[in-house]
Formats: structure tokens, sequence, C-alpha cells
């Protein structure tokens, strides 16, 4: 049996209004660490923006490998792709040398599509699970590709060039893998997706949203990331968002965070179950007069349970 945690947009180095949000990362981490010891689990997606920034402070660098660091003894598989708030540079750089302690890293497209596809083996070398790790698709990685066909539009040219990488992604999936359990990562916006106030508009103010049927023809479970609400696209319970682990933006203060768990097992996929994250800060919003303000914050009691 392959267990498998689908999680994305971290966003290490994430500020709300100016205040830092590391100790509550750092506090997610240990809980991460801990579930996937707890669950012996095998694989951990990250579906990109795994910093806030392109180029990432030195603390947040640190973190972030920290993190990497404590997973080496637990044998988990790790795969991360690029979002649209990382440097695919910075994220590809220690690519070769992640790539031998089993941590496999797709910063951007790359320019043969079948290098985005991972095997994940068990210990005798069978292949249980192949992955389609699918980063943000730049406009770049998607005209050049299709460079035959004239377009109307800007956004119609987006949305066919992200349709086409998948399809021939599933298809190249379906022919090398066939039989095989399969899942597809990606960082974009899904038509039906509900937004909170953190995310960044991609491809044109999120007007090339793609329909979830881009993806059901080839591959069992799609593990999207760059929305920041956990939730499940197109009635299809294998097509989700795993949402960010803490909340980003005061739109997301009543939100329950967590990240998505699934199994395969003789290559059936389980029904994901939804794992709740702790909250370790709770977000308030006062208002009123300078007085009422005053009156509030010092008689203030956190809404939080610890």
């Amino acid at each position: 049996m392959l267990k498998v945690i689908h999680t994305a947009d971290w966003h290490i180095g994430k500020n709300l209004h100016k205040v830092p949000m590391q100790e509550e990362l750092r506090l997610f981490f240990d809980w991460l660490v801990d579930l996937i010891i707890e669950r012996n689990i095998d694989l951990l997606l990250v579906s990109g923006d795994v910093f806030d920034y392109a180029n990432p402070a030195a603390e947040d660098r640190r973190m972030y490998f920290e993190f990497l660091k404590r997973l080496i003894d637990t044998n988990t598989k790790i795969i991360i792709t690029g979002g649209n708030h990382d440097s695919a540079g910075f994220l590809n750089a220690p690519r070769e040398i992640l790539s031998t302690l089993d941590i496999h890293v797709v910063g951007e497209a790359t320019e043969d599509i079948s290098q985005e596809l991972i095997e994940v083996t068990d210990e005798t070398g069978k292949i249980q699970l192949v992955v389609g790790a699918v980063p943000f698709l730049k406009d770049k990685d998607l005209r050049h590709r299709d460079e035959k066909h004239k377009y109307e539009n800007r956004v119609e040219e987006i949305r066919t060039g992200i349709r086409n990488h998948y399809q021939t992604l599933g298809k190249i999936c379906s022919e090398k893998y066939s039989g095989i359990t399969s899942i597809a990562m990606g960082h974009l916006y899904a038509i039906g997706a509900d937004p909170s106030e953190s995310e960044r508009d991609i491809h044109m103010g999120n007007e090339a949203a793609i329909n979830s049927d881009v993806f059901s023809e080839f591959f069992d479970y799609i593990a999207l990331g760059h929305i920041h609400r956990p939730q499940v696209i197109g009635k299809n319970e294998f097509i989700r968002y795993s949402g960010s682990p803490i909340a980003l933006s005061f739109s997301e203060k009543k939100d329950l965070k967590s990240l998505v768990y699934i199994e395969i097992d003789n290559g059936d996929i389980s029904t994901p179950e939804v794992i709740l994250i702790p909250k370790s800060r709770a977000l308030e919003r006062i208002k009123g007069n300078f007085q009422e303000v005053k009156n509030r914050l010092l008689h203030f009691e956190s809404s939080l349970e610890l």
C-alpha cells in the first residue's frame, strides 16, 4: 500500500500586514513531520508556491531545507512543483543533489514534457504510481508548444495551452504506464474554485481558468495548488485543492485548514481523506471608533482553543 499526502501553498516568507508568519509555519512543519512519521507516509506532494517571494530571505531558505532534511530518514519520497510565486531557478538549483535523497523538484515546465513524469516504486523496484509533476505554466511555456495554431485572443491561447499540456502528458502516461495508477499535480485556477483575498491573479486575472475535464480522461487524482481554501472541483472528490496550511489573509480567518491523504492499494485509490491542520494563531477583526477599538484590545481574549 502506498500512502500519499497532498499539500500546497506554504508561502514561506509571508508577512500579513507586516507581521511575519514564520512561527505558524514552523509549527505546521513540526506537526507535518510528526504526521508523516505516525502514518508512515510514502509520498509527499507539494503543489507549488513553496515560497511567497521569488527571492526568499536566508531565514526562509533555511526553513525550507531544514524541513526537507528532517524527512530524509523517514524514507518519504517528496515531489515539489513550482508555483507562480516561486523562482523556478531557485527551486531547480539544488535538484540534482536533492534527487539523490528522493526529493524531486520541477520548478518550471521541462523542454521534454516526459521529464515531468516521476515514477514511484516499491522496495522491489516495481512501479506503483506515476506522478505528472506539472508546475505553474507560464505564457512562454504554453505558446511555444503550439506555434502552428493562431488564436483569436491570448486567453483562448493560454487555456488551450494548459489543456494540451495535460492531454499530452496524459497520453504519454497512458501509453508508457498502462494500467498503473497516476496522479497529476498542477498550480492553476480551475473553473468553480472559491478563492480568498490572498491569491495573486494568474493568467490574466484568472480569466483563462480551465475546466476540470482537462484531467479526468487520464489521471486518477489531481493534486492542485494556488487556491488557498481547501475544496473539491467539478464535484469530483479526486480533483482537489489542498489549500494553504495557514491563513494568509483575513478573508481566510474562519477557514479550516487541511491537507489531503490518499492510499493506493493494488492500483485502487482510496476516497481522499481531509486531515485538519491545528491552528496556532487566530485572526480577529476589530471594528469601531478609536475608543471602542481601544477597549476591545484592552479586554481582548483569543478565540483560539489550544
